[in-house]
């Protein structure tokens, strides 16, 4: 639904109430690569989401982001001290949560309300409504919207690099050090390969499962060099059924369970297999390993679900407050040399997988 400066919310209510599936809002006049677009228009999403930029000089911001939620949001006559992303003017509503939102909306129908424009009331109603929200970030591509204040075009994309920026955009960037550093980048071709020829995600992560069942064979064998250089490759492939997954929208429950299935059965092979050249003495190590392998993985998930229970949790606001209930702001983010130390001493799959190699060889 295209947004324009006659469009009222209660269209917004009425087309979101007929509608079968996600609405998607977006600004007349608002400018993106396709590639980003999709991002929100064409990939699933289980709540709602919007696209946000980030923010140059600090003063353009105008939305607070945090623990990759949506928190507040600013308006003529609504404040928002922690703002750190600035909104590009497109939000996708999920039906997901299609009464919660109908009751929002309605909510914001107040004639206070009538000179904030809709795409910021829609964003305002969910987040004091409590209504998760996700962030999809654009980073620093170009972007215009006039109704911004950000007047101009956007270079056109030829297909070649169309298709290039789609390919960076299904990498993931939160991944670890050594992943990004290395591993998805030599990844990147595999998953072109993939793309071009139709290669399934689970194909893939099968054939990944072979590569390490060879790399675990050459350990027993002693063959450490050779086997370290598979282990390796392994993962390189590994790392390709996501993107080829993302790239593509092909997803299930299915290919995410093969894929952390069989990351464990390599990894946990590639130890036996080296307690097995190794001699009987050092199988209790392989077992220690193993061990604590499985009570790390254990503790990992478990933290994981605390931290989405506390770090997730959104309160509910009045409307008609100004305030948002968050101060300024005291931590903005940390420097990318601590992200990445952090990254690094959580020893993620990448390190992991190269500390055993390294070692091995």
């Amino acid at each position: 639904m295209t947004l324009g400066p006659e469009t009222t919310l209660s269209q917004v209510i009425e087309k979101f109430s007929l509608a079968d599936s996600d609405l998607i809002l977006r600004e007349e006049g608002l400018e993106l690569h396709q590639p980003y677009l999709d991002e929100i228009e064409d990939f699933p999403h289980s709540q709602s989401a919007l696209l946000v930029a980030s923010s140059k000089t600090g003063s353009e911001a105008d939305i607070y982001v945090r623990n990759k939620l949506v928190r507040s949001i600013a308006t003529s006559i609504h404040d928002c001290p922690a703002a750190n992303r600035v909104f590009l003017g497109i939000v996708r509503l999920s039906q997901g949560d299609r009464d919660r939102i109908i009751q929002a909306l309605n909510q914001a129908k107040s004639t206070q309300f009538e000179a904030i424009p809709v795409a910021n009331l829609v964003v305002l109603a969910l987040v004091r409504s409590a209504i998760a929200i996700s962030p999809l970030s654009i980073d620093k591509a170009e972007w215009q919207n006039p109704a911004r204040g950000r007047n101009g075009r956007v270079e056109r994309l030829t297909t070649s690099k169309a298709r290039r920026l789609k390919l960076n955009l299904a990498n993931r960037s939160n991944d670890g050090f050594f992943s990004v550093l290395v591993l998805r980048r030599l990844s990147k071709p595999l998953t072109a390969f993939s793309v071009k020829f139709g290669i399934s995600p689970n194909l893939i992560t099968f054939i990944s499962l072979l590569v390490g069942f060879y790399a675990a064979y050459l350990f027993s064998q002693s063959q450490y060099l050779a086997g370290a250089i598979f282990f390796q490759l392994s993962l390189i492939i590994d790392c390709s059924d996501g993107e080829v997954a993302r790239y593509t929208r092909k997803f299930s429950d299915f290919g995410r369970w093969l894929d952390a299935s069989t990351d464990r059965v390599k990894e946990y092979l590639v130890y036996a297999s080296l307690a097995y050249s190794a001699g009987e003495k050092w199988w209790i190590f392989a077992i220690a390993l193993m061990t604590l392998q499985t009570i790390r993985h254990l503790s990992d998930y478990t933290f994981a679900a605390i931290s989405q229970e506390r770090e997730g949790r959104l309160i509910a606001r009045d409307i008609s407050l100004r305030d948002d209930g968050y101060s300024s702001p005291e931590w903005r983010g940390e420097s990318d040399f601590k992200y990445w130390v952090k990254k690094i001493l959580n020893f993620p799959i990448g390190e992991r997988w190269l500390a055993i190699s390294v070692l091995a060889a």
